[in-house]
């Protein structure tokens, strides 16, 4: 038998036990319904989200009126003057589905007034 065969065996048996766990130990985001029942809408409901603790991952539910309101992720910057940027990005479906990323996320809403009304909402994932 030739020399550093059982040693190949064992690592491809190992390196098949992590693809397996790695396989049944994700675990998917939660998803998260902004403004609850009310949803996405004016006049302003309360936008926070209610979590223990939201995950890089989890996902933000926007249910509103396509053409009423849109969801424009954008940047801290843009967030605090309520501005939407050329690189941000804008979502109009209506029931828009987004992952969080690590890190802040900011969210709002670009129609004429409505951001300056309240139509934004900024989450931190872990």
């Amino acid at each position: 038998m030739a020399k550093g065969g059982g040693s190949a065996g064992l690592l491809l048996a190992v390196v098949l036990l992590i693809v397996f766990v790695s396989q049944f130990s994700h675990v998917e985001g939660v998803m998260y319904t902004v403004g609850g029942t009310r949803g996405w809408n004016l006049p302003k409901a309360n936008y926070l989200v209610k979590a223990p603790r939201f995950r890089a991952g989890d996902m933000l539910k926007f249910n509103y009126a396509p053409g009423a309101h849109d969801v424009v992720a954008v940047g801290s910057n843009d967030f605090k003057s309520c501005r939407v940027t050329g690189n941000s990005k804008r979502f109009t479906s209506g029931k828009d589905q987004i992952a969080l990323k690590k890190g802040m996320n900011y969210f709002l809403c670009s129609f004429p007034g409505h951001c300056a009304a309240g139509m934004k909402i900024a989450i931190h994932a872990i």
